[in-house]
C-alpha cells in the first residue's frame, strides 16, 4: 500500500468512524491475447482470470480499518449472488460491525474493468443507480440513526448511486442538530453537502474547497494502492 494512502488514514486513527455510502463490486477480468479474428482483423482474447475486490465506499471502510480506525459500514446491497461475495470480502478485511440492508428493487452494484498484463485496458461499464425499497429504506434510516450517536467521525462515501437519497440526507441534518459530529465527504457534488457543515470534502477539483472558506487542505490522493 503506498504511503499517501497512510496519510488519509492516520486522523482516523482509534476513532469510531461510521461509513455510509455506495457499495460497488469491482470485478476485473484479465484478457490474455490469443490471435486475431480474421473477419475485420479484430484481437481474440481470452479471460482465464477474474478478480474481485471492494470498491466505491467499501473500499474506504476497508483502508480506515487498515489504518487504525474502528470502523462501522452501513450501505444497502441487492439481494443476488454478488451480495454474499460482498459480504464475504469485508468480513476478510476485518471490519468489525457491517450493518447491510438488502433490496429487491435492484441487483448489487458491479463494475467490471478490463485489464491486459496487469495494466487496465478498459476502464470498465457505466455502474447504474441503485433503487431501493421504501421499507428497506425506512430500515436502513433507523439504523443510520442508531450507529450516529455512537461514533466519533461520520465518513459520506458519496457515488451518486443512491444510497445517500434525499431522505439520509435529511436525516443527518435532524441527527447534527441534536448532536454534532466531525462530517467527511468523499464526493464531486459540493452544494448537496453544505448544509452538514463538513470539515472536509475529498474530491478530484480543488474547487471543492473553495466554499468551506478555506484553502485546499491537501492534494486530493485516490483512495487505491
Amino acid at each position: 500500500m503506498n504511503t499517501t494512502i497512510k496519510k488519509i488514514g492516520h486522523p482516523f486513527k482509534d476513532q469510531n468512524v461510521l461509513v455510509i455510502g455506495d457499495f460497488i463490486l469491482d470485478v476485473h477480468l484479465n484478457s490474455t491475447p490469443i490471435g486475431r479474428i480474421p473477419k475485420g482483423n479484430m484481437p481474440e482474447v481470452d479471460f482465464p482470470i477474474r478478480h474481485l475486490c471492494l470498491g466505491g465506499s467499501a473500499q474506504l471502510a476497508s483502508y480506515l480499518q487498515h489504518n487504525g480506525a474502528q470502523v462501522c459500514y452501513m450501505t444497502v446491497l441487492g439481494e443476488d449472488q454478488a451480495s454474499q461475495t460482498a459480504i464475504q470480502l469485508l468480513k476478510e478485511k476485518g471490519i468489525p460491525s457491517i450493518c447491510i440492508h438488502f433490496t429487491a428493487a435492484s441487483p448489487t452494484l458491479i463494475h467490471t474493468r478490463l485489464d491486459q498484463e496487469e495494466q487496465q485496458a478498459y476502464p470498465g461499464d457505466i455502474i447504474p443507480k441503485l433503487h431501493i425499497d421504501n421499507s428497506v429504506m425506512d430500515s436502513f434510516l433507523k439504523d443510520i440513526e442508531k450507529a450516529y450517536f455512537n461514533c466519533d467521525i461520520l465518513y459520506i462515501s458519496d457515488y451518486e448511486k443512491g444510497t445517500i437519497s434525499k431522505q439520509v440526507l435529511r436525516l443527518l441534518r435532524q441527527l447534527q442538530e441534536k448532536s454534532r459530529k466531525t462530517i467527511v465527504v468523499d464526493a464531486t457534488n459540493y452544494d448537496k453537502y453544505k448544509h452538514l457543515s463538513p470539515v472536509l470534502i475529498k474530491t478530484s477539483d480543488p474547487l471543492g474547497f473553495e466554499w468551506l472558506g478555506k484553502k485546499q487542505l491537501q492534494p486530493y490522493v485516490p483512495l487505491s494502492s
